[in-house]
């Protein structure tokens, strides 16, 4: 049988599990919100279908690849076509309808991502229309306005928007005029009045001695503003503050509305964020400016607050996501979720549109909410009964077609299994075979003598090399004991050998000593003596490795008399 043989269907049908898992999350990831019974639904269908839908498909694949293919031929029109037929067709209506209620949410969506972009660009706006005021009423008194002038014209406009903390204005005026500049601030009423650079400048240094002129922060409505971690200073140069550098130079050489970039308002914490909107006046005539080049209304703006909800817009959606597309902004998220920045632009997930206020470029983003998903109520309706009743009829016919070939898959596996025994004995065999022959040919030709000792220390084999040694055929060593070749006088030296190797006191025995020749003279030997276990730990025979010692015996003797005869002849 092949692969695809209807007596392995029950794996196919474990294999539908792994199937709709893999739909499910799918569907999950793709198409759901997270965590919501819309999510549930949507992916407990996708379960169903996709793994409905492997069952369903098996017997075309047997009627298509299954072996024989004489005995499935038949299956082919009558099963296999009409059940792809009728496979084809519900999965395209499902999805028809599954798309339409998609398509129906996406569009729903993306048109509330577009109001909700309406109305947060007009609460943004409203701070510039607060800067708006207060650089008119600037420019029509001419760039000089005293202190209750200005809180007259701030106090209604701030009070109507509250985003908006604080507001004032900056003066440009002449590094080397700084010193007649305080004398005059503070003749006018502030004693107190110093130019200084920020506390904590993060500008360097050397930039600010380059700096021709300071922009020094010269009033401030409401005087009292103050919040946890920062305070801003009258007399503060904000040309030492890195996030207004940019801004205050861009809005006095252009003399338009330029916004900051981000900071947090809470230097502690860092749970609030906003940002700053300046909007310099042109520079004073040269005969009227007196000590001050140029003056620069400014507001400190809250996010947060400014989008709180209004009477006119109601409440915004809570799944928004401001950023500034600056990359080298110190603060890049200025409204929404912590971590919304990080989510990619995903058509039908998160509706994003660019968004130029003031000078800056910002990124406004609505993330698809629960409630904006398509239900999937409807397709589940639609599509149960006919998973249900397909997946019914096609487990009746997987389960009648595998009893049929049930028996002859049976007959296969064992001749297969008989077969597959067979060979394995076989090689096992010829294995065998070859490594006796491999252990003969080096018992046979080793030059050290050989013997197997039985524990009774009679010889159950020994090699060529140890019969020519002692002048005996192999064959006659055979059951003679190593007690019969060995010279009384050598008995005690190894009488203890075989014990101490059965009770492992030690893995290898070497002994010097001599072995009886057929001729009934000594041999000189050295004996090397380990010990074969059984698999169950008891000792099998014990192996000796034995070395003539008389080439060696005879070249020391030769040696000692050449230096007896060199001795002699000296004296």
């Amino acid at each position: 049988m092949g692969a695809c043989d209807l007596a392995n269907w029950r794996l196919l049908l474990l294999a539908a599990l792994p199937a709709g898992a893999i739909g499910a999350l799918f569907e999950f990831v793709r198409h759901a919100a997270p965590g919501t019974l819309e999510s549930a639904t949507a992916a407990a269908f996708r379960f169903a279908a996709d793994g409905v839908g492997v069952v369903v498909c098996c017997p075309v694949l047997f009627a298509l690849c299954a072996r024989p293919r004489d005995r499935w031929r038949s299956w082919r029109l009558t099963l296999a076509l009409p059940l792809l037929a009728a496979v084809a067709l519900f999965l395209v209506a499902v999805e028809t309808v599954h798309r339409r209620d998609l398509n129906v949410g996406r569009a729903r969506f993306e048109s509330q991502a577009e109001a909700s972009i309406h109305r947060i660009k007009d609460h943004l706006n409203r701070a510039l229309d607060v800067q708006a005021a207060l650089r008119g009423a600037m420019i029509a008194a001419g760039g000089q306005m005293d202190a209750a002038t200005f809180d007259k014209i701030a106090k209604p406009w701030m009070q109507a928007t509250p985003g908006v903390l604080m507001s004032g204005w900056l003066e440009r005026v002449a590094r080397r005029d700084v010193p007649d500049y305080e004398a005059a601030v503070r003749a006018s009423g502030d004693v107190r009045y110093q130019v200084e650079n920020r506390s904590v400048a993060d500008v360097p240094q050397n930039v600010l001695d380059a700096d021709d002129d300071v922009v020094v922060v010269r009033y401030r409505y409401p005087p009292e503003t103050d919040w946890p971690g920062r305070r801003t200073q009258l007399g503060t140069n904000v040309l030492s503050v890195g996030v207004t550098r940019r801004a205050t130079l861009e809005s006095l050489s252009a003399q338009r509305v330029i916004a900051t970039s981000a900071f947090h308002l809470d230097t502690v914490r860092h749970e609030r964020v906003g940002f700053g909107v300046q909007g310099a006046l042109p520079p004073m005539p040269v005969g009227a400016r007196g000590l001050v080049r140029q003056v620069d209304p400014y507001l400190v703006v809250s996010m947060a607050l400014l989008l709180e909800p209004h009477p006119e817009t109601g409440a915004l959606p809570q799944n928004v996501c401001i950023i500034d597309e600056d990359p080298a902004a110190p603060v890049r998220l200025l409204s929404g979720r912590t971590g919304c920045e990080a989510v990619p632009v995903e058509p039908g997930r998160v509706y994003a549109t660019p968004f130029g206020f003031a000078g800056r470029q910002w990124s406004i983003r609505v993330e698809r909410g629960a409630e904006s998903f398509a239900s999937v109520g409807d397709v589940w309706l639609f599509a149960a009964p006919g998973l249900a009743t397909l997946f019914t009829l096609t487990l009746l016919l997987l389960f009648w077609v595998s009893r049929v070939q049930r028996v002859e898959a049976l007959v296969d596996e064992r001749t297969s299994a008989l077969r597959a025994e067979v060979e394995q004995r076989q090689n096992a065999e010829r294995s065998l075979q070859e490594s006796n022959k491999r252990y003969e040919a080096v018992f046979d030709t080793v030059p050290a003598g050989v013997v197997l000792i039985d524990k009774d220390r009679r010889i159950l084999r020994a090699n060529p090399t140890f019969g020519s040694m002692l002048g005996y055929a192999t064959d006659e060593l055979k059951g003679m004991t190593m007690t019969s070749i060995t010279p009384p006088e050598d008995l005690v030296h190894s009488a203890d050998a075989p014990q101490a190797l059965a009770e492992h006191r030690v893995p290898l025995l070497v002994i010097r000593k001599s072995y009886l020749a057929r001729d009934g003279s000594k041999v000189p030997v050295e004996v090397r003596t380990s010990m074969v276990w059984q698999a169950d730990g008891r000792p099998s025979f014990a192996l000796a490795a034995v070395h003539d010692l008389r080439d060696m015996m005879r070249a020391q003797a030769a040696e000692r008399d050449r230096d007896a005869a060199a001795a002699a002849s000296q004296a």
